[in-house]
């Protein structure tokens, strides 16, 4: 299941760690959804608090600062499990394309990032 950033300790049925809960905190920015958007740096922290876990990134979604709010560019990346890959590798796989893609945004980028819990997972 893929469920958006939460603002709290649920993510839409995903209970994330305390410890990425704690460095998310609630400095996002709450989109009309309800999910939030993080700044490059922000989402670095996020990626790395992740560590340890088997949770996976497998998408993100980029928006821009505007002076009217976050407008959606309707870019962003997506990362699949691949046959016979384990869920850990799958975890690790895909947060090092989201650090990787994070780490090359200006900071008038913000990215909202998809987590996958991998309860399903074989």
């Amino acid at each position: 299941m893929t469920h958006e950033t939460p603002k709290s300790g649920h993510g839409g049925g995903i209970d994330l760690p305390p410890e990425v809960v704690e460095a998310a905190g609630d400095t996002g920015i709450e989109l009309p959804d309800g999910s939030l958007a993080w700044s490059p740096t922000q989402c670095v922290q996020l990626i790395d608090s992740l560590h340890g876990t088997k949770i996976a990134i497998p998408e993100a979604e980029l928006y821009r600062s505007r002076a009217i709010g976050l407008v959606p560019l309707y870019q962003g990346w997506n990362c699949e499990r691949t046959p016979g890959e384990t869920a850990t590798d799958y975890a690790l796989r895909s947060r090092d394309l989201a650090l990787a893609r994070v780490t090359t945004l200006v900071d008038e980028i913000f990215v909202v990032l998809h987590f996958d819990d991998q309860r399903d997972a074989a």
